[in-house]
Protein backbone atom coordinates (compact mmCIF):
# COMPACT_ATOMS: atom_id res chain seq x y z
CA UNK A 1 0.00 0.00 0.00
CA UNK A 2 0.95 3.33 -0.36
CA UNK A 3 0.07 6.49 1.71
CA UNK A 4 0.10 10.12 1.00
CA UNK A 5 -1.47 13.75 1.91
CA UNK A 6 -3.88 15.42 -0.94
CA UNK A 7 -6.19 17.96 -1.28
CA UNK A 8 -5.90 18.53 2.53
CA UNK A 9 -6.56 14.78 3.23
CA UNK A 10 -4.71 11.17 3.60
CA UNK A 11 -5.06 8.68 0.59
CA UNK A 12 -4.40 5.06 0.78
CA UNK A 13 -3.98 3.18 -2.79
CA UNK A 14 -3.81 -0.67 -1.83
CA UNK A 15 -3.76 -3.62 -4.59
CA UNK A 16 -7.17 -5.83 -4.11
CA UNK A 17 -8.17 -8.91 -5.77
CA UNK A 18 -11.74 -9.66 -7.05
CA UNK A 19 -13.74 -12.15 -9.57
CA UNK A 20 -14.05 -9.78 -12.54
CA UNK A 21 -11.26 -9.11 -15.38
CA UNK A 22 -8.88 -8.17 -14.63
CA UNK A 23 -8.52 -9.98 -11.40
CA UNK A 24 -6.03 -7.30 -9.73
CA UNK A 25 -6.67 -3.79 -9.11
CA UNK A 26 -5.93 -0.69 -7.37
CA UNK A 27 -8.72 0.39 -4.89
CA UNK A 28 -8.28 3.83 -2.99
CA UNK A 29 -9.30 5.10 0.44
CA UNK A 30 -9.32 8.65 1.98
CA UNK A 31 -9.11 9.99 5.14
CA UNK A 32 -9.55 12.99 6.89
CA UNK A 33 -6.95 12.10 9.97
CA UNK A 34 -5.06 8.61 8.60
CA UNK A 35 -7.30 6.71 11.91
CA UNK A 36 -10.98 6.88 10.14
CA UNK A 37 -11.06 5.38 6.46
CA UNK A 38 -13.74 5.34 3.58
CA UNK A 39 -13.39 3.17 0.47
CA UNK A 40 -13.38 5.60 -2.51
CA UNK A 41 -13.47 3.05 -5.50
CA UNK A 42 -10.87 1.85 -8.44
CA UNK A 43 -7.71 3.65 -9.18
CA UNK A 44 -8.09 3.76 -13.37
CA UNK A 45 -4.36 3.01 -14.30
CA UNK A 46 -3.66 1.76 -17.99
CA UNK A 47 0.07 0.40 -18.58
CA UNK A 48 0.02 -0.52 -22.16
CA UNK A 49 -0.66 -3.90 -22.83
CA UNK A 50 -3.71 -3.65 -20.11
CA UNK A 51 -3.68 -6.00 -16.93
CA UNK A 52 -5.66 -8.85 -18.07
CA UNK A 53 -6.31 -12.25 -16.38
CA UNK A 54 -4.01 -13.37 -13.10
CA UNK A 55 -1.55 -10.18 -14.37
CA UNK A 56 -1.33 -7.96 -11.18
CA UNK A 57 -0.01 -4.28 -10.98
CA UNK A 58 1.43 -3.06 -8.02
CA UNK A 59 2.12 0.53 -7.14
CA UNK A 60 5.42 1.49 -5.96
CA UNK A 61 5.31 5.32 -5.62
CA UNK A 62 2.93 8.55 -5.83
CA UNK A 63 4.33 11.92 -6.21
CA UNK A 64 1.17 15.11 -5.95
CA UNK A 65 1.69 17.18 -8.96
CA UNK A 66 0.86 20.95 -8.41
CA UNK A 67 -2.60 20.62 -9.74
CA UNK A 68 -4.01 18.03 -7.62
CA UNK A 69 -2.86 15.15 -10.20
CA UNK A 70 -1.21 12.47 -9.30
CA UNK A 71 1.83 10.49 -11.19
CA UNK A 72 2.02 7.33 -10.61
CA UNK A 73 4.94 4.55 -10.30
CA UNK A 74 3.63 1.32 -10.96
CA UNK A 75 4.82 -2.61 -12.10
CA UNK A 76 3.14 -4.57 -14.00
CA UNK A 77 4.07 -8.39 -12.97
CA UNK A 78 4.07 -10.68 -16.05
CA UNK A 79 3.79 -14.56 -14.60
CA UNK A 80 4.30 -17.40 -17.61
CA UNK A 81 3.89 -20.87 -17.27
CA UNK A 82 5.61 -23.53 -19.75
CA UNK A 83 5.74 -27.35 -19.45
CA UNK A 84 9.58 -28.80 -19.26
CA UNK A 85 11.25 -32.50 -18.73
CA UNK A 86 10.80 -31.92 -14.94
CA UNK A 87 6.99 -30.49 -14.60
CA UNK A 88 5.59 -26.88 -15.20
CA UNK A 89 7.78 -24.01 -14.79
CA UNK A 90 6.71 -20.62 -13.54
CA UNK A 91 8.62 -17.61 -14.69
CA UNK A 92 7.65 -14.03 -13.53
CA UNK A 93 8.87 -10.65 -15.22
CA UNK A 94 7.87 -7.21 -14.47
CA UNK A 95 7.44 -3.70 -16.66
CA UNK A 96 7.82 -0.77 -14.83
CA UNK A 97 5.68 2.13 -15.99
CA UNK A 98 4.31 5.72 -15.06
CA UNK A 99 0.80 7.37 -15.49
CA UNK A 100 -0.59 10.76 -14.37
CA UNK A 101 -3.77 10.35 -13.45
CA UNK A 102 -6.56 11.99 -11.57
CA UNK A 103 -9.33 10.10 -9.69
Amino acid sequence: PVVFARQGRFELWYEAAGRGTPAHRILRAISPDGLRWTRAGEVGLHPVPPVTGEERIHVGSVLVQPDGSCRVFLAKELTARRQAAWGEVESRGFHIFVETVNP
